[in-house]
């Protein structure tokens, strides 16, 4: 769209902008590692890609309405916010009975419930990922506490813009999975944010 051609990487570096291309990056990354089926969390091919970018642009969107000026680190964080599903993904599927059964019968968050019958979960190798990745601290936070936003210690703007467009996503339908059946979003992050969702 520039009456200039653009003739070198430098230039278009310049004009994009450094925040762009991260995002570019990240996605590309993040792409490669959550294509495949995440048959364990009930997502088949390219579920938690269609997910999580979903969630990066609706955190973007959700910037914007707040007036939050870093909405690009908040857009990278609503991308990676499940990579620990791409790693946990084989693990949960041995246990999907066992978890399940939980989530059913005592009307558990599909988290809880890994945590419970794993040990650990998803949100937290995922924040084990991206410290090995060497993201920011800030952004592994919110991988961390996506669910649970009440315990992030820092970035809080981050974790509850991120888990209540996760919470948008799975309320359209995007990426539901088996996971998504159980999840309770928080009224204390929507009150942060000063969110109101109607009922039903």
């Amino acid at each position: 769209g520039f009456t200039k051609p653009i003739s070198s990487l430098t230039e278009a570096a310049f004009r994009l902008g450094s925040g762009l291309i991260t995002q570019f990056a990240v996605s590309s990354m993040v792409y490669s590692n959550v294509k495949r089926p995440a048959s364990g969390y009930g997502q088949a091919s390219e579920d938690l890609w269609k997910h999580s970018a979903a969630v990066a642009v609706t955190s973007n969107n959700l910037c914007r309405l707040l007036h939050v000026k870093d909405g690009g680190a908040v857009f990278t964080a609503g991308l990676v916010q499940d990579i620990g599903k791409a790693a946990l993904e084989s693990e949960v599927g041995e246990h999907f009975v066992e978890i399940q059964r939980l989530v059913t019968e005592q009307n558990m968050p599909f988290v809880e419930a890994e945590r419970e019958v794993l040990g650990f979960d998803h949100a937290e190798v995922g924040a084990m990922v991206a410290e090995h990745w060497h993201f920011p601290p800030e952004l592994i936070e919110v991988v961390r506490w996506h669910h649970e936003p009440n315990f992030a210690q820092k970035n809080q703007q981050g974790v509850d813009i991120v888990h209540v467009a996760d919470a948008l996503c799975i309320m359209q339908g995007i990426g539901l999975g088996y996971d998504g059946l159980a999840y309770k979003p928080s009224a204390q992050s929507m009150e942060r944010r000063r969110y109101c969702f109607a009922a039903g």
